[in-house]
């Protein structure tokens, strides 16, 4: 299940936004082809492919659908399994090693360990039964 809904009939608002984004994202991909990574060959055709779809989107009409429900679709994938990659890199990569120091130098942060037989915790009483009286 996903918590990401696409919306596979958008209208020509979002088909334009879509060809926006996408003339976007390719122009600043070709610039860091082009000036970072010294490619201009790579760069050209990056342009030229994110140039098409972008004025294709930016038409707004039914002919940018099927490059729109083909982006969608690759993008809801590739969302799903880096989701998935980053929540577990940060559950082994952060939490267990958290959780097996904490057990090593013998921290217990939740009172699982039972002790005296009970779970109760005494508190200390100040004496102040009437702070419970008018809390705000």
């Amino acid at each position: 299940m996903s918590l990401v809904r696409i919306n596979w009939r958008p209208d020509a608002r979002e088909l334009r936004g879509f060809g926006a984004t996408v003339a976007v994202g390719f122009g600043v991909i070709g610039l860091a082809l082009r000036f970072w990574l010294e490619r201009p060959q790579a760069s050209l055709w990056v342009w030229i492919v994110g140039g098409a779809i972008g004025v294709v989107g930016l038409t707004g009409t039914r002919l940018a659908l099927p490059l729109y429900w083909a982006w969608m679709g690759v993008a809801f994938v590739i969302g799903n399994v880096i989701s998935r990659v980053v929540m577990a890199a940060l559950y082994y990569g952060l939490f267990t090693p958290m959780g097996l120091f904490m057990r090593l130098f013998g921290e217990d942060k939740l009172r699982l360990k039972r002790r005296e037989g009970t779970y109760w915790i005494d508190l200390r009483d100040d004496g102040a039964d009437t702070r419970h009286e008018r809390q705000f």
